[in-house]
């Protein structure tokens, strides 16, 4: 019973693995067919295509010669009609007369472009006074015999132009006919790139579908083969590592042996900085960098462990090593790893002091104490990072200074150089008496200009801090620009009110009037009452005041701006806002036309103006009212 069933079970994977075989070779044998089919579509279209290319070219042979023919059929048409009439016409007359004065003229082989012009000029006006003398001429008549003026003077230019025309002509379609066939080659080109693609795709599906299957038939044997090959790996790894260990070692002085360099790396991020704790100096160790491994092999090897790694790291201090202690006066002052190293913070502290500079030449650089970089055996905790060190000779402090300590350098730096550098000649100030402007007022007339020379000076220098500077040459490059002013020396009127206003702009200011006194729509758009003048002036105009008074008040507000209160007596105040500068105060007593502003923009203001105010018993009145002008 059990061999039939076994039997049965035999015939059922047959039977399966049978049918699976069928499907795959319809499958195969439909894919075949299709490619077939779209391969001899792609043929089909492609015979098309070139045979309606063919038609294409020979109908535009056949548009460009039926062209030529109408152009040779109207030129003898022409000339039939010129000669078929038995009546002398003017055209035959100007023909006759045209072709005996070319019997009798005996004209150069090629003309020129102007002689043909000319030629043409006189023919019109030739044509024209016959045409004119005869009783009745047609309008085709006219217009043959000017043509034949055109033709006889032209008539090389013009055959010249059609030549052009229709050279270009076939220039263009040459160059259409070939851009098409460029286009077709490279849509060609892509095509077949596109089918020979798509084979290759085929090809490779159908290894896929043939690889699929042949794993699908030995897959037993295949993950058999995979699972020994992953174990005998894994055997092989197993054994080397344990047969295999690293040394550890630092710059040459072998520390121990560990099971793997993770072990060390870990070791040493958790002992973090408890090593220069631990060792009493500093040590700037870089496990990567600092560390050299060695792979070693053999049976029963003495490895450290995590304690015996840190253990030895801890000790690391107690190993001698050789380091270059750079030493000032004899006295060693720090020493680093290598004397690369000692040398390169030497030269550093040195371009701190008297490095390159812009117009600079150093005469002499040297030290005024005596260093030197000896080599050392020294304990490993004693070996100085470069930053450290080098901050130690510059400020006697190997840890950054805070605020408000003093560096003592440990070494300085004496210097002598040539300098080069431009230096400014001051100018001077130049006064012009003025009765025009009182005597407390000066204007400036024009600004004053440095000049400038050209100075060679040689400086002596202690650690970059000048200590003496001799001027060895100075050429004058400019000759300074005094300044000049205006000094006022008009009498000072009385400070107080004398009832009448003037305008509190200079009459040399421009200025229009932005604004008037009265009702009017403010800058949010809300009806109110300007309290005064606006003078549209430009930033930075003097402002004077419009009578003598006592200032009351000198400052900013926030809708004002800045702005100076004059209470001029009699009840009467004014008011001069918006301004940039003030040059009164509180309290100060002015006189009429004392310049006491300059006017701005500061404050609820939409540009630079003067808001001139004029009150009355407290209340604003309309200052064209009582400006005197």
């Amino acid at each position: 019973m059990s061999n039939d069933i076994r039997d049965n079970n035999t015939d059922d994977k047959k039977n399966s693995l049978q049918n699976l075989r069928q499907l795959w070779a319809k499958n195969d044998i439909e894919r075949s067919a299709e490619r077939s089919r779209k391969k001899l579509e792609r043929l089909i279209d492609e015979e098309h295509f070139e045979e309606d290319l063919k038609h294409r070219a020979k109908l535009r042979e056949k548009e460009r010669e039926e062209l030529r023919n109408s152009r040779s059929q109207r030129s003898k048409s022409s000339k039939r009609s010129s000669s078929g009439s038995g009546e002398a016409t003017p055209v035959s007359i100007y023909e006759a007369k045209a072709s005996a004065g070319k019997k009798k003229e005996k004209r150069r082989r090629r003309e020129s472009f102007v002689s043909r012009t000319v030629r043409l000029v006189k023919g019109l006006s030739k044509a024209h006074k016959e045409l004119a003398a005869r009783t009745y001429v047609t309008e085709e008549q006219e217009k043959e015999v000017y043509a034949k003026v055109f033709r006889d003077a032209w008539g090389p230019l013009l055959m010249a132009f059609d030549n052009l025309k229709e050279t270009l002509w076939d220039f263009i379609c040459k160059v259409s006919r070939d851009t098409w066939d460029i286009v077709i080659f490279f849509a060609n080109l892509i095509r077949r790139i596109g089918y020979y693609l798509s084979v290759i795709f085929d090809w490779v599906s159908d290894k896929i579908w043939d690889i699929i299957f042949i794993m699908d038939q030995h897959k037993r044997r295949l993950f058999m083969t995979f699972s020994s090959v992953v174990s005998a790996t894994a055997v092989v790894l197993i054994i080397i590592s344990s047969v295999s260990a690293y040394e550890y070692s630092y710059y040459g002085k072998k520390l121990g042996t560990a099971k793997s360099k993770q072990e060390v790396y870990r070791t040493i991020e958790v002992l973090g900085d408890k090593l220069s704790e631990v060792t009493g100096a500093n040590i700037n160790l870089d496990v990567r960098r600092d560390i050299q491994f060695s792979r070693v092999f053999g049976f029963k090897l003495d490895v450290d462990s995590s304690d015996e790694i840190l253990n030895v790291l801890n000790y690391m201090k107690d190993l001698q090593a050789t380091g270059y202690a750079i030493k000032i006066n004899g006295e060693t002052a720090v020493i680093l790893e290598s004397e690369d190293v000692a040398k390169a913070v030497i030269a550093a502290f040195r371009d701190d002091y008297a490095g390159d500079r812009a117009g600079v030449e150093y005469i002499s650089i040297t030290f005024l104490e005596t260093v030197t970089i000896d080599e050392a055996q020294v304990l490993l905790g004693d070996i100085w990072n470069a930053d450290d060190a080098l901050r130690y000779l510059e400020t006697g402090s190997a840890v950054p200074l805070e605020e408000g300590q003093e560096a003592h350098a440990l070494i300085h730096i004496h210097s002598v150089e040539t300098a080069t550098y431009e230096e400014d000649v001051p100018f001077e100030n130049e006064y012009i008496e003025n009765s025009s402007i009182y005597e407390d007022e000066r204007t400036l007339v024009s600004a004053g200009v440095n000049g400038k020379e050209l100075v060679v000076a040689e400086i002596v220098r202690e650690n970059g801090v000048e200590q003496d500077r001799t001027i060895i040459s100075s050429t004058r490059m400019s000759n300074p620009i005094n300044a000049v002013y205006y000094q006022g020396t008009k009498p000072i009127p009385q400070t107080i009110g004398t009832g009448t206003f003037i305008f509190p702009l200079d009459s040399t200011t421009q200025w229009f009037q932005s604004a008037y006194f009265g009702e009017r729509y403010g800058i949010a758009g809300v009806a109110e009452v300007h309290g005064g003048n606006d003078y549209a002036c430009p930033e930075g105009s003097h402002v004077y005041a419009s009578d003598g008074g006592v200032v009351t008040f000198a400052g900013y507000t926030s809708g004002y701006g800045y702005m100076v209160q004059i209470d001029h007596g009699g009840l009467y105040e004014t008011i001069y806002a918006h301004c940039n500068e003030l040059f009164v105060h509180t309290g100060d007593s002015v006189y009429q036309g004392q310049h006491i502003a300059n006017s701005g923009n500061t404050g609820i203001s939409t540009g630079a103006h003067l808001h001139f105010e004029v009150r009355y018993k407290g209340y604003p009145i309309d200052p064209d009212s009582v400006l005197y002008w």
